[in-house]
């Protein structure tokens, strides 16, 4: 899909500073968010471990000794080489779709900058990650590379979680957690189909999740006491903070992972 952006919109996003090498693996995020499964904010949690095949997504073990940081396994994330583009260097990046018709600019068609729909107010737009900043994925770029649009999504997934070490679990507020990752693409954590169904194992009732600000993606679910009201909580704090970046706002919706996909939640 080719989508037209909007002059508010900030291209190149600068990205963090530190780098170190990444760790082309992921770990199993096996949370505990259910009755007599305590998470943080409810008790002790861990990460818990599973293994893959070769070539697909690893899973990292948290209690190796020379990879151990508290209870959980970090890394800085390492940002793509510098040097000529390619599709290895594509990652996701979400957007909110507030886009007003006096604000957007119409781009030829050689430099629209290709998308597609997330759900409700959100829209995934793709970068290439580069040494401090990202740039918009174009048409001109699709064509250079020999890109399908329809397969956009799917490579820069597997770019981002080859790029981009292990989410770390952080406490939030009693009943959710937060995943952080880069301080950038947090966001685009929802896009990681692998990751879903295993945090599902460790949470009471549906998954839900606020994604307040790109760098800010917390989890809980419908059956886990104050979960949603710790949520919509979060996302008022996010969206008052004078000190947010307001080209990071995202939505002040709930998502609700159902059939494999997010939906607007929409509570009973």
């Amino acid at each position: 899909m080719v989508r037209q952006i909007p002059v508010a919109l900030d291209c190149p996003v600068p990205a963090p500073a530190s780098r170190r090498p990444a760790v082309p693996l992921w770990a199993s995020a096996a949370l505990s968010l259910g009755p007599g499964v305590p998470a943080p904010g409810i008790g002790p949690a861990r990460m818990t471990v599973t293994t893959s095949r070769p070539g697909e997504p690893g899973w990292l073990r948290d209690d190796s000794p020379s990879e151990k940081s508290g209870s959980l396994v970090t890394w800085e994330p390492r940002l793509a080489p510098s040097g000529p583009r390619d599709a290895s260097m594509i990652v996701p990046l979400i957007k909110r779709d507030d886009r007003r018709a006096d604000d957007a600019i119409v781009l030829p068609p050689e430099s629209a900058i290709l998308s597609d729909d997330l759900v409700g107010d959100l829209f995934i737009v793709y970068a290439f990650d580069l040494p401090g900043h990202f740039q918009y994925v174009m048409e001109h770029d699709r064509k250079t590379l020999g890109l399908d649009p329809g397969g956009l999504r799917k490579l820069s997934v597997a770019n981002l979680t080859r790029l981009r070490s292990k989410p770390r679990v952080l406490q939030a507020s009693r009943g959710a957690v937060r995943l952080t990752l880069d301080g950038n693409l947090e966001a685009s954590l929802l896009l990681v189909d692998h990751l879903w169904p295993q945090l599902a194992r460790g949470i009471a009732g549906e998954t839900i999740v606020a994604v307040p600000a790109r760098d800010c993606l917390v989890v809980s679910g419908t059956e886990i006491a104050g979960g949603v009201e710790a949520l919509r909580q979060g996302v008022k704090r996010v969206w008052e903070n004078p000190k947010t970046n307001p080209k990071l706002v995202l939505t002040r919706s709930l998502l609700v992972r159902r059939g494999g996909s997010w939906h607007v939640f929409e509570p009973a």
